[in-house]
């Protein structure tokens, strides 16, 4: 009887420290799709440099495995890639759907000006705008990346 309740309350320590665990950011999850970005890119430029050092020498294994290893290392990039853009493009999808929201809770007075409502929309687009310049950036693997 004492084993149940031994596994009963080990079971019960787990799910709570789980459920302590924090959710990552947004801005956490991209960093670290962007590392897996810069690193896959780094592993590409690896299994290139691996690539053109055969030689005369090198067997045809040698020149299958080099270039199964690049054709892995593209496909991992691509994955990463991808991930990185869903991650910004569901940003941006959260931004328009929170700022649809505050112009439908603006333009319901119907009393409101154009330029009452313009003056209250601009501060409202502004996060919008930054998630949308953040969906085009360029992944930058010199500052902080896993270079």
């Amino acid at each position: 009887m004492r084993r149940p309740a031994l596994l009963l309350g080990s079971a019960l320590v787990a799910l709570a420290l789980a459920a302590c665990q924090s959710k990552p950011t947004p801005q956490q999850s991209e960093q670290k799709a962007e590392s897996a970005v810069c690193a896959n890119l780094a592993a590409v430029g690896k299994a290139l440099e691996a690539v053109g050092e055969l030689g005369p020498t090198s067997t045809v294994g040698d020149a299958e495995q080099a270039r199964n290893n690049l054709a892995k290392a593209v496909a991992k990039l691509q994955d990463s890639e991808a991930a990185l853009e869903k991650l910004r493009i569901q940003e941006l999808q959260k931004q328009v759907m929170a700022f649809n929201k505050e112009a439908k809770t603006i333009t319901a007075n119907k009393s409101t000006t154009l330029e009452e409502a313009a003056n209250e929309l601009q501060g409202k687009l502004e996060p919008v705008l930054a998630a949308r310049q953040a969906a085009v950036a360029d992944v930058n693997c010199d500052a902080g990346g896993a270079n």
